[in-house]
């Protein structure tokens, strides 16, 4: 019985020592001695606006997605395009480019984004005049709207340039910035 009582008072002891210790911490962080490090450091993020097709395919609406920062804006880019290429998370919107599309690399020079796709962004594109202005304005608004650094947008297939994706738009020069497809 002697031996239980005395184990008892040890784990007493014990968890008084440690609350005191972390108490004394505390105060010594609150005080500016002990720099404040969390155990689990939060990620740096961002919210970007990504252009999704509206439901009726007549226009262009944001959905805010969060990204973890990069050091390299064009790491960012790329990230921007993945999500962009994944669809939105909403069901009031639409995808504005074709499912199963890949992006083979994006390149930035002098303000413009060159983005080259897989040939899948020709084949698996359903088509119309409006669809693909929805598709290139997509990728357009997305980067120059998010990125100040992108003024324009070529968009390349296989590392060519197109004369256009579907049959319907000249994409031979890059494109700039277009708010008329734009709606809340």
């Amino acid at each position: 019985m002697m031996k239980k009582i005395l184990v008892l008072i040890l784990v007493l002891l014990l968890i008084a020592l440690v609350l005191v210790v972390f108490y004394q911490y505390r105060r010594l962080q609150e005080a500016g001695f002990v720099p404040r490090i969390p155990l689990f450091p939060r990620k740096e993020t961002r919210v970007v606006n990504l252009y999704f097709a509206s439901l009726d395919g007549k226009y262009l609406i944001s959905e805010g997605r969060e990204i973890g920062k990069k050091k390299a804006p064009l790491e960012e880019v790329k990230k921007v395009l993945g999500e962009l290429i994944r669809g939105p998370k909403s069901e009031e919107l639409a995808p504005s480019l074709p499912r199963g599309i890949g992006l083979r690399e994006v390149y930035l020079k002098e303000g413009i984004a060159y983005l080259d796709f897989t040939r899948e962004l020709q084949k698996k594109h359903p088509g119309g005049t409006r669809g693909e202005l929805l598709t290139i304005y997509s990728l357009v608004n997305t980067l120059v709207l998010n990125f100040p650094e992108i003024e324009k947008v070529q968009i390349l297939v296989e590392g060519k340039e197109v004369t256009t994706l579907v049959g319907h738009i000249d994409t031979r020069r890059p494109l700039s910035l277009n708010t008329s497809l734009l709606r809340e």
